[in-house]
């Protein structure tokens, strides 16, 4: 599942900061998105904005580097201050550098896109599908196995799990021996060459 981006805003060199949507919870990824191919000269954006716990009026403490000729369409990640994971708003933005007519939008870039999408799973083998956060135990998912061992092993034993033994009766023969000469033996203690 995805969801529209938020546009934060929009920013235009030499016109100024234009500002956008923001989110009451939780916190989104920001990103500068170039609406025109850029000018020869490269740009650093610094934002100030909400993070993802309501905490007001925080400056990015490093600035996000926007290249020369950056084409239209292109997402640059913004860089926050650490611990903060994202925004719910931006409320100025600063530019040093850049061409007069730059521009470009604030935006959270379609959350959701590359993330794990939740799987219908099921606890036991008689319980109800529910609609829940994937199991690991019990969810189809990608394996990425670090060595061909690991893989090989993981194969193992899958298979060892999933192969069940006939069913049989195992019968050990051995082979007896019957001594004719037992009153010999008794009498004493060993066999003699004529038994």
């Amino acid at each position: 599942m995805t969801f529209d981006p938020v546009v934060f805003g929009t920013y235009v060199i030499g016109t100024g900061f234009t500002d956008g949507d923001s989110i009451a919870t939780g916190g989104l990824s920001p990103y500068i998105r170039i609406l025109a191919d850029t000018g020869n000269q490269p740009s650093d954006v610094t934002i100030t904005y909400v993070d993802q716990n309501g905490n007001t009026a925080e400056q990015t403490l490093v600035s996000t580097s926007v290249p020369a000729s950056s084409t239209a369409g292109t997402f640059i990640k913004i860089s926050l201050n650490g611990g903060d994971s994202g925004i719910r708003d931006i409320t100025a933005v600063s530019i040093t550098g850049g061409t007069t007519g730059d521009s470009f939008e604030l935006t959270s870039n379609n959350e959701g896109v590359g993330k794990e999408v939740a799987l219908a799973s099921r606890g036991l083998d008689n319980a109800v599908w529910e609609d829940l956060d994937p199991k690991k135990e019990d969810s189809l998912t990608t394996r990425i196995f670090d060595d061909k061992a690991h893989l090989g092993n993981s194969i193992l034993t899958g298979l060892l799990n999933a192969v069940t033994p006939p069913a049989m009766d195992y019968k050990l023969e051995t082979e007896v021996i019957t001594i004719d000469c037992m009153t010999e033996v008794k009498n004493f203690g060993f066999l003699s060459d004529n038994c």
